[in-house]
């Protein structure tokens, strides 16, 4: 005979009274009379069964780091992590916020557990070389520009919107590199941002030209007359995305600049000028892509000190390091 959704969510209750706080999925295992996975299915997670049953949704309090990080492994099921808010409501026991102050945030936290993230990834280096070489290739001088500065700087599609030859400083000399100045009243802060056009790119190991500095020429001498309103709003890179093979988000592009730059060895501050983090307000940060590096290529930026748990991704084996700067 099957359970009504009354019964499960009295016992529910029950367990709650008895452990005087709301229980895990696996706390209710042990003390429940129908399972935690009935209860599970029948409310499409754990966290929507509390809510339902007047329970609060679990407190972390007692509870270590890798206890936490472990609950996230042990839920994914896969390497790679599905939709943030449908994962947190209906895999794990603990609010976001939980994961924020433990951890920086749930991105982060998600990296330390060893599983990939929904958003803001970055692609593989030879998906990276194939995209550059579909912009470069592009049929129309505006598109491979507006591609390529999405593949060599964090410059938003919104700002490509109002990309104006006014902003090209240096672009003649011999001696300087040639200069991206966004005014402040584009950007999150109150300051300008400065970023540096580069000439030249290694990915698989061959040094090849970007190819931007004759693009910037050639759109300061049409006064940016032919970079329509309708081709930067029309997603040109995402377009070229499709062109190259790849279905990935806007915003793997942004991510791919910043873990490039690091694998080199770039500054910190060099990657935030060049990817524009706080200048755009953008939720991810270097230390980020420099502690994705650290747990899936086994990389560590000179700039990055690793410290707290980390759990291995293939074996779910823990580490904790302390920080050499405590």
């Amino acid at each position: 005979m099957t359970v009504s959704d009354d019964d499960l969510l009295d016992d529910l209750n029950r367990v709650a009274e008895k452990l005087d706080k709301s229980p895990t999925r696996a706390e209710y295992t042990v003390h429940g009379e129908y399972g935690g996975t009935t209860i599970y299915k029948r409310f499409s997670g754990w966290n929507n069964a509390l809510i339902a049953a007047g329970c609060s949704r679990n407190s972390a309090h007692g509870l270590t780091d890798e206890a936490l990080l472990n609950h996230i492994q042990e839920n994914s099921g896969t390497g790679e992590i599905g939709c943030v808010t449908e994962f947190i409501d209906n895999d794990l026991d603990y609010c976001r916020q939980t994961y924020f102050h433990r951890f920086g945030g749930y991105w982060s936290a998600v990296i330390r557990a060893g599983r990939i993230p929904p958003t803001e990834i970055p692609i593989s280096e030879t998906d990276y070389d194939s995209y550059i070489d579909t912009a470069i290739s592009a049929e129309y001088p505006s598109a491979s520009l507006l591609g390529l500065l999405r593949a060599f700087t964090g410059l938003p599609e919104k700002m490509l919107d109002e990309f104006s030859p006014d902003w090209v400083s240096r672009l003649n000399s011999d001696l300087q590199p040639t200069l991206i100045t966004v005014p402040s009243e584009y950007t999150a802060s109150d300051d300008d941002w400065v970023l540096q056009v580069p000439t030249h790119y290694t990915v698989t190991g061959e040094q090849k030209p970007t190819g931007l500095e004759p693009l910037l020429r050639w759109f300061n001498d049409t006064d940016g007359r032919l970079l329509t309103t309708e081709q930067s709003k029309g997603g040109i890179s995402a377009t070229l995305m499709r062109e190259a093979g790849l279905d990935v988000e806007p915003l793997a592009l942004r991510a791919t600049v910043a873990t490039h730059l690091a694998r080199r060895g770039v500054s910190k501050f060099e990657i935030e000028m060049q990817v524009g983090f706080e200048k755009t307000d953008w939720q991810r940060s270097v230390e980020d892509y420099f502690l994705y590096l650290y747990q899936f290529e086994d990389y560590c930026h000179p700039d990055y000190d690793p410290s707290g748990v980390y759990l291995d991704p293939d074996t779910g084996e823990s580490r904790r390091i302390d920080s050499e700067a405590n």
